[in-house]
């Protein structure tokens, strides 16, 4: 097609590179981050991704940003500050459950499970067994809580 090849792997990889280091670190709105990939797809002339793989593409980008940024975050904080960020979280978490807000308990526990498990932990045992006191247990954490526990 005039020359555009097809998106390899490959490409949607240096896509996703590209879009982290010029665009998803300022840029967070999805719909806006993929005008940008379908312009860049038109500069490297390669043949526009399926819809999906340009949501899965964005997706991915967007989110690696955002993990890089919370990593620049962490290291720069000293260990009070890590703890008071710890107390603050375990604050939300307890007053969710105070107000019987299940689901804001079951969206705070599950980014306690991801980090742990992205840390290479277990989990956080403590912070799932707040969630079951609020009613939200395992059936709606899924395979998340049972890894926790």
């Amino acid at each position: 097609m005039l020359g555009f090849r097809e998106c390899s792997v490959e490409d949607s990889e240096k896509l996703i590179d590209w879009l982290i280091a010029h665009v998803a670190r300022a840029e967070r709105r999805p719909e806006l981050v993929r005008e940008v990939l379908l312009g860049r797809c038109r500069d490297e002339r390669i043949e526009p991704p399926t819809p999906d793989r340009v949501g899965r593409i964005v997706s991915v980008a967007l989110y690696r940003a955002e993990e890089t940024l919370f990593d620049r975050i962490a290291g720069r904080l000293a260990a009070p500050q890590s703890t008071r960020v710890r107390e603050l979280v375990d604050a939300a978490v307890d007053t969710a459950v105070d107000e019987g807000d299940a689901a804001a308990v079951v969206e705070l526990d599950q980014d306690a499970v991801d980090d742990a498990d992205d840390a290479g932990a277990a989990g956080d045992a403590g912070t799932v067994t707040r969630s079951d006191a609020a009613g939200a247990g395992p059936e709606l954490l899924g395979s998340a809580a049972s890894r926790a526990r």
